[in-house]
C-alpha cells in the first residue's frame, strides 16, 4: 500500500511514502514526472498578391508556451509578420521547443502562393492623323514601373518596326 504525500503539479518532484498504517516502513521515493506532450494549432494562410502589405501570422501551442516562426521561399519573417518578397511559394513553419514541463511540439508548416502583381498600362488618347504627317510620340507607362513595348497594326507602323 502506498500513499502520496505532498504531491504537487509539474514540474516540482513529488514524494511517495511506502507503507501501511503503524507497520509502515520508512521508505521515501523521490520521483520526477515526465514532460508532457504538446501540439501546435496553426491555421492555413490565404494566397496573396505581390505588393500586398505584410501578413500577420498566429499559432498557439496546447502548452500555452510561445510559438516561433520561420519562413522559406518567396517570403521572410519579421516581428510576427510575413514580408512578400516576390511571386512564388512561401512556407511558414511554426515551432515550440518545450520547457521543463513540456516536450518540444512537432513543427507545423503552412504554404501559400504569392501571385504576380497586377499592373495597368496607360497612355494619352491618340488623335486621328493625316497620311504624310510626321510620326507622333506616344507616351506610355506601366503602374509597375516596368518598360512597355508598343506595336502598331493596320495602316500605320511603328518607326522601330520599319
Amino acid at each position: 500500500m502506498w500513499a502520496a504525500r505532498n504531491q504537487r503539479r509539474r514540474p516540482d518532484p513529488f514524494l511517495l511514502q511506502i507503507g501501511a498504517g503503524g507497520t509502515a516502513t520508512s521508505h521515501v521515493v523521490l520521483a520526477t514526472p515526465r514532460r508532457g506532450p504538446q501540439t501546435i494549432a496553426f491555421p492555413g494562410l490565404a494566397d496573396q498578391a505581390f505588393g500586398a502589405a505584410p501578413v500577420g501570422v498566429t499559432a498557439t501551442a496546447t502548452s500555452g508556451l510561445a510559438v516561433t516562426f520561420a519562413a522559406s521561399g518567396a517570403c521572410s519573417m519579421a516581428d510576427g509578420s510575413v514580408a512578400l518578397l516576390r511571386a512564388g511559394a512561401c512556407a511558414i513553419t511554426a515551432s515550440q521547443s518545450g520547457d521543463a514541463t513540456y516536450l518540444p511540439a512537432d513543427d507545423v508548416s503552412q504554404t501559400f502562393t504569392i501571385r504576380r502583381a497586377t499592373q495597368a498600362i496607360t497612355f494619352a488618347l491618340l488623335v486621328d492623323q493625316i497620311f504624310g504627317n510626321p510620326p507622333i510620340v506616344v507616351a506610355v507607362s506601366a503602374s509597375s514601373g516596368l518598360p512597355v513595348n508598343l506595336s502598331a497594326a493596320g495602316a500605320c507602323a511603328s518607326p522601330e518596326a520599319s
